[in-house]
């Protein structure tokens, strides 16, 4: 298992990532909004990547986002 990154190391890795249009995070979750052309299959080896295991895809007013867990 991929350990996962710190609050500061994801968000400089998703900075660099193609497809990823903003990075919001709260409290608790980190939102990213994701371009039309990202698909699902990009959102598991993204959240591989950097030690999640797992993510929720929501889309909303024709924007697509990815809601990770903030730790």
């Amino acid at each position: 298992m991929i350990p996962r990154k710190t609050n500061k190391a994801l968000v400089k890795y998703l900075m660099d990532r193609k497809g990823i249009e903003a990075i919001t995070i709260t409290e608790d979750k980190v939102l990213l909004t994701v371009t039309e052309k990202f698909t699902p299959q990009d959102g598991e080896r993204l959240v591989r990547d950097i030690g999640h295991s797992r993510f929720k895809p929501v889309s909303r007013n024709g924007k697509n986002y990815l809601i990770l867990e903030r730790f």
